[in-house]
């Protein structure tokens, strides 16, 4: 497969999310459709909605990342690439907030 060939590359999560974000580094000129679930971008690459399906498949704050794997060996798609994306975490709060004050952080 020709990368310049993609057109359409499906990703799970919403705009601004690491996949998303990926997505768009990878394939620039792509429309880039968003998924609820990993299974709809396996389903979106097996019915010709998108040309590619852009997944984590581990992740270094996580681990691997366990649907994935389960997915993986109900399909025939092949993987045809991988790319290493830094991620950082950031933690915001609210104006008038003070780091002293904080009593607990909460994360996806």
């Amino acid at each position: 497969m020709n990368i310049k060939n993609i057109k359409t590359v499906s990703f799970q999560g919403i705009e601004g999310a690491n996949s998303h974000l990926a997505s768009k580094k990878l394939f620039p000129k792509a429309k880039i459709i968003p998924c609820e679930t990993f299974e709809e971008v396996f389903d979106s690459v097996r019915k010709n909605k998108s040309n590619i399906g852009l997944i984590p498949v581990e992740n270094s704050v996580a681990g691997r990342v366990a649907e994935i794997h389960s997915l993986m060996h109900k399909t025939t798609l092949k993987i045809v690439g991988e790319y290493f994306m830094q991620v950082e975490l950031h933690l915001l709060g609210l104006k008038n907030a003070n780091i002293k004050t904080i009593k607990s952080v909460h994360s996806h």
